[in-house]
């Protein structure tokens, strides 16, 4: 937050420390923000999220080529329609998906979109209808034929899950279960070990708080599976999950520890899911995770921001194996440098009042 708008941030690990990388915004005038990021090489990542122009969100894309980080060009499906891109994914330098949503005017619809190794282009996606809400908040693939993205649809009471999949030529809806259908369920996180091992995590309603909700898929389809949390009587969230291995996976987020959110980590070891220890700035502090990689199965890094007085900053989490620790890397400002939290109900962790 450069004390008027918000703008993109993005920092790089280089072994050692966390440094600030520049970024390009949009309209510098106006919002930028950058949601999901994904190297196909230590010379290609992209980073998408959205821009304003004034009167509505756009696509924004940013590629770094090993030197710097650039603008792309990425189609909307109209300047006077909000297009937002929450999620990407590449499976090489010249095959990526992003996924979000955008606007019909009067509902969101889903939005993904390609990029084959020249350009960004609108890849057709299904809705449940064209008068309910449907949001991507999530993308993965498994191989070039077998590609996922989830987040949720409204019936017109309550949000339930959305998966779809890509089976080479053309993404379709797949049936998908939900903890409550009576509540609100939605889908934030998405990962693959293989074709027929993809794990999908969010949360769900009970009727009274927010509880964890994950999913696996087997080769031959969605189901849930028990996940833990910190409290059935306190709300708690995950935002993102990882798999350096079929046996070893990491889902991250946060949950309601009396008046303030502290990070939620939840482990699978090849057998069983349970919570582990993660840190927290303070337990008076607001903590969250939203995003998490591993670079083998002892080397795993989770971000998110945690609040200091009114001001957001970024939180980094490390895993060496034996424990986990606060790494806290540097900020643009002292405003608002915080991750943007993922689109989907209910509102992420609040600022302090």
């Amino acid at each position: 937050f450069n004390a008027t708008t918000d703008q993109t941030l993005i920092e790089q690990l280089n072994g050692t420390a966390w440094k600030i990388v520049k970024s390009p915004n949009g309209s510098k005038p106006e919002d930028n923000f950058l949601n999901g990021v994904s190297c196909a090489s230590s010379t290609s990542c992209w980073a998408a999220g959205e821009y304003s122009n004034g009167t509505n969100d756009q696509t924004l894309i940013e590629h770094f080529n090993g030197t710097a980080w650039t603008i792309a060009k990425s189609p909307n499906t109209s300047s006077s329609q909000t297009n937002i891109l929450t999620a990407v994914t590449c499976i090489s330098t010249t095959n990526c998906w992003a996924a979000g949503e955008h606007s019909n005017g009067t509902h969101d619809q889903t939005l993904i979109e390609h990029f084959n190794g020249t350009a960004w282009k609108i890849y057709s996606s299904p809705n449940t209808s064209a008068t309910q809400d449907n949001d991507l908040n999530a993308v993965v693939c498994a191989s070039t034929t077998e590609c996922w993205a989830a987040g949720h649809y409204s019936n017109g009471t309550n949000d339930q899950t959305l998966i779809e999949r890509f089976d080479g030529t053309a993404w379709k809806i797949v049936s998908s279960p939900n903890a409550n259908t009576s509540q609100n369920d939605a889908l934030t996180g998405a990962v693959c070990a293989s074709t027929t091992n993809c794990s999908v995590v969010g949360y769900y309603s009970n009727g009274t708080n927010y509880q964890t909700l994950i999913e696996h898929y087997n080769g031959a389809a969605w189901s849930l599976v028990p996940s833990p949390d910190a409290g059935t009587n306190q709300d708690n969230f995950l935002y993102a999950v990882t798999c350096p291995s079929a046996s070893a996976c990491w889902a991250t987020g946060d949950f309601l520890s009396g008046t303030s959110y502290q990070t939620l980590i939840a482990r699978y070891n090849g057998t069983s899911l349970s919570l582990v220890s993660s840190p927290n700035t303070s337990p008076g502090q607001n903590n969250f995770l939203n995003g998490v990689a591993c670079s083998s199965r002892r080397a795993c890094t989770a971000v998110g921001a945690y609040f200091h007085g009114r001001a957001g900053q970024p939180l980094v989490a490390r895993y060496n194996r034996t424990s986990g620790r606060i790494v806290v890397p540097p900020i643009a400002t002292s405003a608002y440098n915080a991750p943007t939290p993922p689109r989907v109900p209910p509102p992420p962790p609040p600022e302090p009042p």
